[in-house]
């Protein structure tokens, strides 16, 4: 509706040649007065169809033979020139379709190019943080960790490598060395107060009666504590019968000895 009431309009559809002529202008140049290939067709539709009603498509001659009139003869021309046309137009088409999709093509290539060139850049900055900054992210976050497990495994190793020599080193165990060592202190502490007591015990003379009644120092049993039967005095000693005596004999009935000394030191209680 829009077209036929544009082409009723143009003044150039009033003459016919006229509008042939301007049909076959926008043919050859399709933007000439500013319409395109499509309009010209329509417009020389439109004349067409004005000829066509306008004008009888023939008159009879004298012999009965049909014989075309001028004005449709012009209608031919119309429609001839509608059948170029079509088929150029049709052919401009194509040919802008073809320009189109090749543009677009183009510009699909040219995105295409454009994403690889920005994956690339993205590709090439991930490699170049996973080798510079994730390493050292990476001593970061795991050198507390690692120290740790250096620790130990020097530790368990050290551990290890002296469990290996201990024997080496040192033949006797520490505990049972302190544990001979104390018995030996025990013994010596016991040696030396038994030494005290039997010669200040040595001294009082039983036959005198003013000394029967002197304290007797106590020695020691072989474990260092003092026997509950230890008399305080002779006069108690004297009054042991066999059954009292027996006792204290198996309470001081030395069950260790003491090593001997080296060469070259004294005994203390000669």
């Amino acid at each position: 509706m829009h077209m036929i009431s544009y082409t009723t309009s143009c003044p150039m559809i009033t003459n016919g040649r006229k509008g042939v002529r301007w049909a076959r202008g926008c043919l050859e140049a399709p933007a000439c007065c500013g319409r395109s290939l499509s309009v010209a067709v329509h417009i020389c539709e439109f004349m067409k169809r004005q000829f066509d009603t306008l004008t009888p498509m023939s008159s009879t001659s004298k012999e009965g033979t049909a014989t075309p009139r001028p004005s449709q003869a012009r209608g031919e021309g119309l429609e001839s020139l509608l059948s170029n046309l079509q088929s150029q137009f049709e052919h401009h088409a194509s040919k802008s379709f073809q320009q189109d999709v090749t543009t677009q093509a183009r510009q699909l290539i040219q995105d295409v190019d454009r994403h690889k060139t920005d994956h690339s850049t993205r590709v090439g900055d991930i490699k170049e943080r996973i080798r510079v900054e994730h390493p050292k992210e990476i001593r970061t976050r795991l050198s507390p960790e690692i120290q740790n497990q250096i620790k130990s495994e020097v530790q368990a190793a050290t551990k290890d490598k002296i469990a290996q020599h201990y024997k080496e080193l040192i033949p006797i165990p520490l505990q049972k060395q302190h544990h001979e060592t104390k018995e030996q202190l025990d013994l010596a502490r016991a040696a030396f107060i038994n030494s005290d007591s039997r010669r200040s015990n040595s001294s009082i003379d039983i036959l005198l009666d003013a000394y029967k009644l002197d304290r007797l120092k106590p020695v020691l049993k072989s474990d260092g504590k003092p026997s509950e039967l230890w008399p305080a005095d002779l006069n108690s000693l004297l009054a042991y019968d066999r059954k009292n005596l027996s006792p204290n004999f198996q309470a001081f009935t030395p069950t260790h000895t003491i090593s001997p000394l080296p060469l070259g030191q004294k005994k203390l209680n000669r």
